[in-house]
């Protein structure tokens, strides 16, 4: 498990993160996440790492940079998981071309609830698309999805709830 960040800027109202550092974003220098990942790789002989960022592509060129310095130190089998918002994802594609080249091969991506009424409640603005978007993107690149989904809204009707799990 890494660290490259920490902090997220979005506005959701269940997320705690807020509440731990505010709506800041306080981004790790690069050569300390190579020295981490040099240390799993070579010293623990680990090829599978977790990044346990909130939203580690809230600046998408740092994650371009971060993604070029990992495919130029050339590790051989070397397998990244990562938290990532929809919108971020949706909008990037170059970016998740290069996390997937990089080793990232599996996001997860706080989708949350595909009903607009649900998503206006959580503050999490009509994602709906970018979701379809992000996750489009990601199965271009070979990296797996997982969907973090939030079922039972106190208004929620059975449509609703069928929906989301359609989705």
């Amino acid at each position: 498990v890494i660290e490259t960040s920490r902090g997220c800027t979005r506005t959701c109202n269940f997320c705690s993160i807020r509440h731990m550092y505010g709506q800041s974003f306080r981004p790790f220098p690069i050569e300390r996440i190579l020295a981490d990942i040099d240390d799993i790789y070579f010293n623990k002989k680990c090829r599978w790492i977790f990044v346990s960022d909130d939203n580690m592509v809230l600046s998408p060129q740092r994650v371009i940079e971060l993604c070029e310095a990992i495919i130029a130190r050339g590790y051989r089998g070397l397998n990244f998981v990562v938290q990532a918002d929809c919108l971020t994802m949706s909008r990037n594609e170059e970016m998740v071309g290069k996390m997937a080249a990089a080793g990232f091969k599996t996001v997860f991506l706080g989708i949350e609830n595909v009903s607009r009424k649900n998503l206006l409640a959580a503050r999490k603005g009509d994602i709906v698309n970018a979701s379809r978007k992000a996750i489009e993107l990601c199965h271009n690149y070979d990296i797996m999805v997982v969907a973090g989904m939030i079922f039972g809204f106190p208004d929620d009707e059975e449509a609703d709830i069928m929906a989301n799990y359609h989705f």
